[in-house]
């Protein structure tokens, strides 16, 4: 087990690190930049829940969040394997929108003192080019099925959407932690998000402290007892409780740390790279392009802007010569 990417070992407890943007499917883009998605993250967990050397799960979480498709089957996970073996979750720098949905999941949350908690609700956007189009005489039609009058781009429905999707969210917190969707909607947040100890005071979280502080608490933690059913010849013994020994406080590992770090740079690059692409002058100037570039190909963000400068001289070449050969 210690040799999983993304997972830790320390005195039997397996740490599973949650860092970066999470998706929902591998894709060259994760890939490329070691990106968490919730399709490895539930792979890696499973195989430490299942490990007969394994007493306890730690999720050690610094993520702002990521796509709504597949968190929810992740959290399932996580919560059910609550009744198997102690879980916990330990917010290091941000635990934000489907992180948070996550972390919620575990039995106990502890974060640091400066962990930024919370987020809690769901945007989807849409971007608008239709005065960039009007500008350039293009104009785009849709043909939708009469059969399918709701299928195309309603905003009242699109915000409906959103607002289902966001209440799933609210009340699998609220399961979660134990208390009504009402206090989560008034008391987490609203959308916004409590740092270290105001989170604690919320109920969002539980404890303010350090890694090393969680996993001596999540060692301390009882193992959940499964309860057999009853026989008509007579009642069912309980198993006995395992009590994890209080090992001395750990520190990470440098073979952590460096993944940990590794994995912030990875992501920090990324997004510097996707950001000069697109706010570049040629990004700006066809974002479509830009966006082709900067999720659809591994080019750096020089070659990006270098090659949308070579297809609009290209382009204008073009219309020139048609506009010469009288075509327009």
């Amino acid at each position: 087990l210690e040799r999983c990417t993304g997972i830790g070992v320390r005195d039997r407890v397996a740490i599973v690190y949650i860092n970066g943007t999470l998706f929902h499917h591998e894709s060259f883009l994760t890939r490329r930049h070691g990106l968490p998605t919730y399709d490895t993250l539930e792979a890696r967990f499973r195989r430490a829940i299942n490990h007969d050397k394994i007493d306890a799960v730690m999720l050690y979480v610094d993520s702002d969040g990521g796509e709504v498709s597949g968190v929810s089957d992740l959290a399932h996970t996580i919560y059910a394997a609550r009744r198997t073996k102690p879980i916990g979750a330990y917010i290091s720098g941000m635990g934000c929108s489907a992180a948070y949905w996550l972390a919620s999941a575990a039995s106990h949350v502890t974060v640091s003192d400066l962990a930024i908690v919370g987020s809690i609700g769901v945007v989807q956007a849409y971007e608008n080019h239709s005065a960039r189009d009007e500008k350039r005489g293009v104009r785009n039609l849709a043909f939708v099925s009469s059969q399918s009058p709701n299928k195309g781009f309603v905003p009242d429905r699109v915000q409906r959407m959103v607002d289902q999707m966001a209440d799933v969210f609210v009340k699998a917190v609220a399961k979660h932690r134990g208390v009504s969707a009402d206090t989560v909607m008034t008391k987490f947040g609203k959308g916004g998000v409590e740092v270290g100890a105001n989170a604690v005071k919320a109920g969002m979280v539980d404890a303010v402290g350090s890694f090393d502080s969680a996993m001596t608490r999540l060692r301390k933690q009882p193992t959940p007892i499964i309860a057999a059913p009853l026989s008509a010849a007579k009642p069912a013994q309980p198993k006995p409780v395992r009590i994890a020994v209080p090992a001395a406080p750990i520190q990470l590992s440098a073979g952590e740390k460096a993944r940990i770090t590794a994995a912030a740079k990875a992501e920090a690059e990324t997004l510097r790279r996707i950001r000069q692409i697109c706010q570049s002058p040629e990004g700006k100037a066809d974002p479509d392009r830009a966006a082709h570039f900067a999720f659809d190909t591994d080019k750096s963000a020089a070659e990006a802007i270098a090659a949308m400068k070579q297809e609009r001289i290209a382009a204008s070449w073009k219309a020139a010569a048609q506009q010469a050969a009288g075509f327009i």
